[in-house]
């Protein structure tokens, strides 16, 4: 039986193309973003709690809408499945939120990879469960550069690949926090982060590219 206020035919509509796990996870974030649209409330406040039970068992059905949403909530950012919901800002929260990251990371979501690579990367926002490490952040920049959802140029708000390889070439030209430093294969990634960039029609940061990658071929035999 449907809740009142609920379009069941939009909703079957979702559903018909989904798999039984699929679906579950789907009804499950439908169902919070109704909570979020005030569909079920008797009051003027929203049942909160309710939204994120919703949520969240649609994140352990695997829903990637909802596991990234999750993240998002749980790290303090802007989320579009439950914007009204916050959390307070604990380093269990944190950890919780960095649990949903890497799972939306590992799902593919291009964003997420980059979120990761650079918290890794700066060692900032990682809360208790993780720390600075380089070889994590080359990780998860290389699954950026891969992703299915990138596509080197990017939309808006999403980091080009020119920049994630020149941060990709950075890494491995300092290299530290559990990373082994190797000039030739930052010179490599500094003259694709060029090119990348040239195509682009980014001249400039193409020069300085070109340039970097000279600096780091020449400490090969240092």
């Amino acid at each position: 039986m449907w809740y009142v206020g609920v379009n069941v035919d939009a909703m079957e509509a979702v559903l018909d193309s989904l798999d039984s796990e699929s679906v579950l996870g789907e009804i499950h974030l439908q169902l919070a973003k109704y909570h979020e649209l005030g569909r079920f409330n008797t009051d003027s406040e929203m049942d909160k709690d309710s939204a994120l039970f919703h949520l969240a068992v649609a994140a352990q059905l695997n829903n990637a809408e909802a596991i990234k949403s999750l993240a998002q909530i749980y790290l303090q950012k802007e989320n579009d499945v439950l914007p009204s919901v916050t959390v307070a800002d604990t380093d269990e929260n944190t950890n919780k939120g960095l649990d949903y990251m890497m799972q939306s990371a590992q799902k593919g979501d291009r964003a997420s990879q980059v979120f990761m690579a650079q918290a890794f990367e700066t060692g900032l926002g990682l809360g208790t469960k993780h720390s600075q490490d380089w070889k994590e952040a080359v990780m998860y920049y290389e699954m950026a550069l891969n992703s299915l959802s990138g596509s080197g140029s990017t939309s808006a708000g999403d980091e080009p690949d020119y920049k994630l390889t020149a941060a990709l070439a950075n890494l491995f030209h300092k290299g530290g926090f559990g990373l082994d430093k190797d000039p030739s294969q930052a010179g490599d990634l500094y003259n694709e982060a060029a090119e990348s960039a040239m195509a682009e029609f980014k001249g400039s940061l193409a020069t300085k590219y070109f340039e970097l990658a000279e600096v780091a071929w020449s400490e090969m035999d240092e």
